[in-house]
């Protein structure tokens, strides 16, 4: 066989495979369009996860960020816990810088008071509410002082005194910008003081765990939400779910080694 027809029969030959090997536009259409679909069942708990991720990773830094501002406190002013939560609580309300005690020792950039949701701006953001929907903080709420600090991450922190109380202590993660409800990027956490638990008419505890700071708020008899329910199981049914206030959420979150599950109510 001549070359020239051996180069012949090899062009050929490809041209063949090349178009044996080729879609129609009706198989790729086709093929676009499963991809679609695939794409649309999962970018939704992609990103989902994304967030649970996000929103964990956040709250492990501003976690850390208050207990590491709690003990500097503690070690300026020579305090022990026990003394700490007391001297920070309802307690010591007329001491100016006891409700500014963290806000010398946090990245603040900017500060905010009564009426506190002015911290989400003046008519800007969503209204922070609870997990169940109801505002998180009641127009109608006597006798609570509380001190909005902003930091540089853009969450917002929020002591807050209450009478017959240990103190709250509120974060936002994300800030203005995110859902703005308790159990999704507001989460918290409890300076606990235990001889308040004990000897306050209105707690009624008749034992307590040690003064310091819980993830989650109060359950009843003014105690941190896993000294009451010590078990994952009882939170989520108490308190951490879309029918209740979600103060626990916090704490099922650390209960579960700083992830968020499938039977959290994200």
């Amino acid at each position: 066989m001549k070359i020239s027809n051996m180069v012949e029969s090899s062009v050929q030959v490809y041209k063949n495979k090349v178009h044996a090997a080729a879609f129609t536009l009706a198989e790729i259409l086709v093929t676009l369009g499963i991809l679609g679909i695939v794409m649309a069942m999962t970018m939704p708990s992609v990103i989902a996860e994304y967030q649970k991720k996000s929103t964990v990773t956040a709250l492990q830094r501003n976690y850390s960020a208050i207990s590491q501002a709690i003990n500097l406190a503690m070690a300026e002013i020579g305090m022990n816990p026990e003394e700490f939560t007391k001297y920070a609580s309802w307690k010591n309300k007329n001491d100016p810088n006891s409700i500014r005690i963290l806000e010398k020792y946090l990245p603040v950039v900017s500060t905010c008071s009564n009426p506190i949701v002015n911290c989400w701006g003046r008519g800007g953001g969503k209204t922070p509410r609870f997990l169940n929907g109801q505002e998180l903080f009641d127009k109608n709420i006597q006798e609570t002082l509380f001190y909005g600090m902003r930091l540089s991450s853009g969450a917002i922190v929020i002591l807050r005194y209450a009478v017959g109380e240990s103190s709250l202590i509120y974060v936002d993660v994300d800030g203005p910008k995110g859902y703005n409800r308790v159990g999704r990027d507001i989460f918290m956490f409890y300076l606990f003081n235990r001889s308040i638990a004990l000897e306050e008419a209105t707690c009624h505890a008749n034992s307590a765990p040690a003064s310091g700071l819980y993830p989650g708020g109060f359950g009843p008899n003014c105690l941190p939400w896993t000294y009451v329910w010590p078990l994952k199981e009882d939170l989520l049914r108490q308190s951490c779910n879309k029918e209740k206030e979600g103060s626990a959420c916090a704490a099922v979150i650390v209960m579960d080694g700083w992830v968020i599950k499938k039977d959290y109510p994200w």
